[in-house]
């Protein structure tokens, strides 16, 4: 039984009478299929500090909808970490390594159609996503620390990425 519904970031929270759950829905059956794949070999190699799915009675980590895909995890213990707080950085800092230590010899992802494309190309393609990253921030109406401080120096960050594209593209 569903007691409330509430829009947190990039997913949904259900409050249910078993206490919350995360809903979130992907665009691609391979992205979707991708993270949960990553998320249990994790797991089973001993990082726990990841999501856990909620299975189906079909036993499936996700369900199908209209054209998206959507996993419900449980939470994960904890709260949100301050970035202007030292311990709170060096304990994200140290979680982060952790995924990485763990995510070692974990092989797949998404395969991406196109061969290999100039640096230049790609450093303009992330420069552009970047800035629709941004702008899309800007009209979000519930944004974090994290989110409030990348919007706060994006036009610094801007400015040093098209001085370095600059320069890369006057090098020879």
């Amino acid at each position: 039984h569903v007691k409330s519904v509430k829009r947190i970031r990039k997913a949904v929270i259900v409050d249910t009478f078993q206490g919350p759950i995360f809903v979130k829905g992907y665009d691609s059956l391979q992205k979707v299929e991708w993270v949960v794949f990553l998320t249990e070999k994790l797991r089973e190699k001993g990082f726990k500090r990841t999501l856990q799915y909620v299975y189906t009675k079909d036993q499936m980590p996700f369900i199908p909808h209209e054209g998206k895909y959507y996993v419900a995890t449980k939470p994960i213990p904890g709260r949100d970490a301050q970035y202007d707080t030292f311990h709170d950085i060096v304990l994200t800092v140290s979680c982060l390594a952790e995924f990485h230590h763990y995510a070692q010899q974990i092989k797949g992802g998404p395969v991406y159609p196109e061969a290999s494309v100039p640096i230049i190309d790609k450093w303009e393609d992330r420069l552009t996503r970047f800035q629709t990253i941004i702008e899309r921030m800007k009209r979000s109406k519930s944004l974090g620390t994290l989110e409030k401080r990348i919007i706060k120096f994006s036009p610094y960050i801007i400015q040093e990425a098209q001085s370095a594209l600059d320069i890369t593209k006057r090098s020879s």
